[in-house]
């Protein structure tokens, strides 16, 4: 059930025609701008890369089971989003208690350091395959 102060898409339409021309297109284009764009990091392309010189396409099958799944998740999260006004660190909080919240937690905060440490190590690879300047010389200033 939507509250009072909940704003619709129309509202945000008829908000971002106020403002100048870019600050009015990120306002329709939302946050399905950042979900649109959050797996398109250098460490996804070159796992993409590498798949597809191997395997060719004998893996396409795939995306018609996970592509639905995919969608699912993203749609639930959203929900949970628009009904709560929350994200899900906050709803799990208020859920569950603090032995499943902090492992959880640490999970994520685990999973997002690694994987932007593969996107600095995936950027020095295609950095490397145009200079030849060593990979792991290239990480930290990548890093910085």
């Amino acid at each position: 059930m939507a509250r009072p102060d909940d704003a619709t898409t129309e509202d945000a339409v008829v908000a971002a025609g106020r403002g100048n021309a870019l600050a009015r297109f990120l306002k329709i284009l939302g946050p399905g701008l950042i979900t649109g764009a959050s797996d398109d990091d250098p460490s996804g392309i070159a796992t993409y890369a590498m798949a597809g010189a191997a395997l060719g396409y004998t893996t396409l099958w795939t995306a018609l089971v996970t592509f639905p799944l995919m969608a699912g998740v993203q749609l639930i999260c959203a929900r949970i989003g628009l009904v709560t006004g929350c994200g899900l660190a906050g709803i799990m909080r208020q859920r569950y208690s603090r032995w499943v919240v902090y492992p959880a937690i640490a999970g994520l905060v685990i999973a997002n350091t690694i994987n932007a440490a593969a996107d600095i190590q995936a950027i020095a690879a295609g950095i490397h395959l145009l200079v030849p300047i060593p990979i792991l010389a290239m990480t930290f200033p990548i890093g910085f």
